[in-house]
């Protein structure tokens, strides 16, 4: 689906612009969709759930692989498919933010 491709387009932007380490690259996608920084409270929920599904897709590759083949564009293959499926999952979250859907 495309709602599926924009959230692995902005999965591959917190990988690429956000830094190394898993919150970094989460307040990157969150400033992007929410034009501020995560609260506390709010970038730990997003990392427990960004390492839950990177240990997920990392048990199950095909799904990684299910996931990212959605959408016409191609998935990046310089990037870890289980790593690229976590943060496609992120991605999803925040661009289902409440903050994203109600902003004029």
């Amino acid at each position: 689906s495309s709602f599926v491709e924009a959230a692995r387009g902005l999965a591959a932007r917190m990988i690429r612009e956000g830094g190394g380490s898993p919150e970094s690259r989460i307040a990157r996608g969150f400033r992007l969709v929410a034009s501020r920084g995560p609260e506390p409270r709010e970038l730990a929920v997003l990392v427990a759930g960004l390492r839950r599904r990177l240990e997920g897709f990392t048990a199950d590759p095909a799904a990684a692989r299910a996931l990212l083949a959605q959408g016409e564009s191609k998935a990046d293959p310089a990037v870890d498919p289980a790593e690229l499926a976590a943060y496609t999952s992120v991605g999803n979250v925040l661009l289902n933010l409440d903050e994203f859907l109600t902003r004029e």
